[in-house]
């Protein structure tokens, strides 16, 4: 989990919440539009979460449905590793939700403090 989570920091420099991205045309190719699929991205959504950015999604049959991403909220930037996560492959959403909340309210708690 640990090198999950450095790479998770070191992604966070990069224009990772794009939705979009359309790379221009080269000489092999044309123009190329790249479409974002996280839900927890898309305001659309029932799975988003508004202080979501980015970093990667995946799958193995070991570790199930797996969400590495970062949240940022009143200048706190939080990164959740989520691993095998539920049948679905929204429920990755869900889980990277709850522990940004758990997060973002203990951040609160000790402040207040």
């Amino acid at each position: 989990i640990r090198d999950l989570i450095v790479t998770g920091v070191q992604t966070c420099a990069l224009p990772i919440s794009t939705r979009s991205y359309t790379m221009q045309a080269t000489e092999k190719r044309g123009e190329l539009k790249l479409q974002n699929q996280y839900s927890i991205l898309d305001s659309g959504s029932s799975s988003y979460y508004p202080y979501a950015f980015g970093i990667k999604t995946g799958y193995t049959s070991l570790a199930g449905q797996c969400y590495v991403g970062a949240a940022e909220k009143d200048g706190h930037t939080l990164i959740a590793v989520v691993l095998k996560s539920g049948l679905s492959k929204t429920d990755k959403w869900q889980d990277a939700a709850r522990l940004f909340e758990y997060g973002f309210a203990a951040l609160e708690l000790d402040e207040a403090a």
